[in-house]
């Protein structure tokens, strides 16, 4: 067969706590048979379970996590939607820049706007809400976020922009199709999203962090909410090494080089073009620019050392 890797629980605030994982003392109507998830556990170690919860309450979320399941992160939905359809007028950088800490009442860990990376599943869309209107810029967060992103992805099955079909239209891109906008964040996560976050300039309008491993710069990432066509430039200190040569992997702007004190200026473009207001890429994804080849030569060529003549791979 197939094969299963995980479940998404639906509605499981409809659902007593003690049917996935029964403890003492725990909230809710008791259960005449319980222990799910340690069950589908103990046949598979590794299988990924995240339920459903439609709400931001600390306490409710808090018992579902107890049971060992991650949680649909509504409290970051909660919060995109709020600041990513604000035309422009949202607090970006005071939103999204705390850093991981456990709320006192419940011990529930949060960080940028939404559930701490042990327990969140991010998401900007589902098959029941659409996304905000600064969908790409949502998405360009999440994808640089610690906490593990969900795509949602309708399988190219029902219109694109059709809001009152259920279930609801998914990113039409996911794949690649229509553009390389998304395929180029989740490069960009792929290969440079890994360390903590270090808040390197915070304010409404923009917000730039830095995923950072043991001491070193690993992604610089710039977000520009701000409504009007105006792109924002500002200095930041950052982890990488002084030269550093740092490539915009959304392909929108040039290279920069980290300065002698560890410093980088950044242009965020602007979140809006004309035809396109506050949906626009208002981002940048800067990483260390990898090797390439030289336009026209091989990535790798062998050479006879004592005729200087290349070396074809079948003569090799």
């Amino acid at each position: 067969g197939f094969g299963i890797d995980g479940f998404r629980l639906d509605a499981v605030r409809h659902t007593p706590p003690a049917f996935f994982d029964a403890q003492m003392d725990q909230p809710g109507p008791t259960v005449s048979v319980g222990d799910l998830l340690p069950s589908l556990h103990a046949l598979r170690p590794n299988l990924a379970a995240f339920g459903e919860d439609l709400t931001s309450t600390p306490w409710e979320l808090r018992e579902y996590a107890k049971t060992g399941m991650n949680l649909a992160d509504f409290p970051f939905k909660f919060a995109i939607n709020n600041v990513f359809n604000s035309a422009g007028f949202g607090d970006l950088g005071g939103t999204f820049s705390n850093l991981p800490g456990t709320e006192p009442a419940t011990g529930l860990v949060y960080a940028q706007g939404g559930l701490g990376s042990t327990v969140g599943i991010a998401f900007v869309q589902s098959h029941d809400e659409g996304p905000p209107q600064s969908d790409n810029l949502a998405h360009a967060l999440m994808m640089a976020r610690p906490a593990q992103p969900i795509v949602y992805f309708d399988g190219l099955n029902i219109q694109p922009g059709n809001w009152g079909h259920f279930p609801r239209p998914g990113r039409y891109d996911a794949l690649g199709a229509g553009g390389d906008t998304l395929l180029r964040q989740l490069d960009a996560r792929a290969r440079f999203a890994r360390g903590v976050v270090v808040n390197r300039f915070v304010s409404p309008n923009l917000y730039v962090f830095e995923r950072v491993v043991q001491g070193s710069g690993l992604l610089l990432v710039g977000l520009n909410l701000r409504g009007d066509l105006t792109a924002l430039t500002e200095t930041v200190d950052t982890a990488f090494a002084p030269g550093t040569l740092l490539e915009d992997l959304s392909g929108q702007r040039p290279d920069v080089v980290v300065d002698p004190n560890g410093r980088v200026t950044l242009t965020v473009p602007s979140n809006s073009v004309p035809g396109n207001s506050h949906n626009a890429r208002g981002y940048g994804l800067y990483a260390p620019k990898a090797p390439a080849a030289a336009k026209g030569a091989a990535a790798v060529e062998l050479v006879d050392d004592a005729t200087g003549a290349a070396l074809s791979t079948a003569t090799i």
